[in-house]
């Protein structure tokens, strides 16, 4: 995770205010402005030590998925009070590379 994506993760937990809009304030105005909303978040994949996610929008046409990084995901949940979740495979994919580390 990078430090602008960390930046914009506290800022949505601890409800601060930017000086000016970032870049999560366009997207969420683009959001509302579409009339979408944020269904969940799913981080449902790792390949080759990276995280996947996928962000579920509803929108008047049903359910659209969208791929991301999880940083990102987060976000977008924060902002949106939207619920997160991981699969049980990545968990253990990852609890696997931890052990092959020692």
């Amino acid at each position: 995770m990078g430090y602008f994506e960390a930046q914009a993760i506290a800022i949505e937990m601890n409800a601060l205010k930017a000086t000016r809009p970032l870049t999560f304030d366009l997207l969420q105005t683009l959001l509302l402005a579409g009339n979408f909303s944020v269904k969940e978040i799913v981080i449902d994949a790792i390949i080759n030590q990276l995280f996947y996610a996928t962000v579920v929008l509803q929108t008047m046409d049903g359910e659209l998925e969208l791929d991301t990084i999880p940083s990102d995901a987060f976000v977008i949940a924060l902002k949106n009070k939207a619920p997160m979740y991981i699969y049980r495979s990545v968990l253990k994919a990852y609890q696997d590379l931890e052990l092959n580390k020692s």
